[in-house]
């Protein structure tokens, strides 16, 4: 936040506290959510969806960027964590009916365990 105050006060000329953009980021982080919600609901409802991750700083240390997506809904998070806590909270694999496209990582096989698993 003090970088981005800083950069408001270079480039733009328009000083700006660090509270100040921190409320800006909180409200604009809730103003996604309903975005969010129904990007979530097309992804269940989707006939496939892909997911990934990869590493990532965040807050000064490793963090997680998950993805889900088809060709034409993305959904990314970042998340502190690579395994079961951070696929349930992006809340997408365990709701959906379709096929999950993935590179085997285990926490990919939520709500699938009813299906013979090729990764053992």
């Amino acid at each position: 936040m003090d970088r981005m105050a800083q950069l408001f006060s270079d480039v733009l000329a328009a000083p700006v506290s660090v509270g100040a953009l921190a409320q800006m980021v909180t409200e604009a982080a809730d103003a996604t959510k309903p975005f969010l919600d129904a990007i979530r609901r097309m992804l269940h409802d989707a006939p496939a969806v892909h997911f990934d991750e990869t590493g990532g700083r965040a807050v000064g240390r490793l963090h997680w960027v998950h993805s889900a997506s088809t060709g034409l809904l993305p959904l990314l998070d970042s998340h502190p964590e690579r395994g079961r806590l951070a696929m349930d909270d992006l809340a997408v694999i365990g709701e959906m009916s379709g096929v999950a496209v993935h590179d085997g990582w285990k926490p990919y096989l939520l709500g699938v365990t009813a299906l013979a698993n090729p990764f053992p």
